[in-house]
């Protein structure tokens, strides 16, 4: 289930941070059954993963929310490239002491995760191919354009 967790006072009418499109949102959540957690001040809407687009993901980043246990996959431009500045990860300590910036084959765990070519030919990694684990969303800002969800994921999937 994504989690999409949301300050509250954007979802209250009389605040100065309120924000109608992500009331309706979260209204939209509900009604498609999504489950609602309070607690310190945030609403933490847990969606199913088909019922959370890459669309909406990046929408609700975008108006404040954050999003987590969000699967998404990122295009990559060749798995010896420099990961893009921004990405969680992208830059390590060398032996020598300097700051380097990894490949995409450093930055992915070896061995868990895998470089994947669509039909689009184009080759994606994991966003949670460094951690291993769930991702905060909210940390790939920079490379949005680059990313895809799951369903689209799947769609992509070479045929036999």
């Amino acid at each position: 289930m994504v989690r999409a967790k949301i300050d509250i006072n954007k979802l209250n009418g009389d605040h100065a941070d309120y924000s109608q499109t992500l009331f309706e949102l979260c209204m939209m959540a509900v009604v498609s059954g999504a489950t609602v957690e309070y607690e310190d001040g945030y609403a933490t809407y847990l969606i199913a993963d088909n019922n959370f687009p890459m669309a909406l993901a990046q929408g609700v980043v975008a108006l404040g929310g954050i999003v987590t246990q969000f699967e998404f996959f990122i295009k990559v431009s060749a798995p010896d490239a420099n990961v893009p500045v921004g990405v969680p990860g992208r830059e390590y300590t060398d032996d020598n002491g300097n700051e380097a910036v990894r490949t995409w084959n450093e930055w992915k765990l070896s061995g868990t995760h895998d470089f994947h070519t669509l039909d689009d030919d184009n080759q994606y990694v994991g966003g949670n191919a460094h951690a291993g684990e769930y991702v905060m969303f909210n940390e790939f800002a920079t490379v949005f354009s680059d990313c895809i969800d799951t369903m689209t994921f799947t769609s992509m999937l070479p045929g036999d």
